[in-house]
């Protein structure tokens, strides 16, 4: 995989996460304490953050690079964070 291969992959996996967590805030101002709306945005963001992984996983299975490895950990971070807003947020 050369390097140019590589570049293309980290800016498209940061690029869908970032687009993943502005939509999350956007649903989050958009719905007020909506629980339904407030749902739906999080299904979207955990699903491209997801895509994202499995991008990065395959990806890293073809070469090893720790760059891979630091981005997946990063976006499962942001998963559990947007997992925990939203447990703490609507079922306490």
């Amino acid at each position: 995989m050369d390097e140019h291969k590589i570049r293309k992959v980290v800016i498209l996996s940061l690029a869908s996460t970032l687009l993943a967590l502005l939509f999350f805030i956007f649903g989050r101002t958009l719905s007020k304490g909506n629980i339904l709306l407030d749902f739906v945005y999080y299904i979207l963001s955990i699903a491209m953050l997801l895509i994202s992984v499995l991008a990065l996983y395959n990806n890293n299975k073809i070469q090893k690079n720790r760059l891979f490895q630091y981005l997946i950990l990063v976006n499962v971070l942001f998963m559990a964070l947007l997992t925990l807003y939203m447990a703490i947020n609507h079922l306490a």
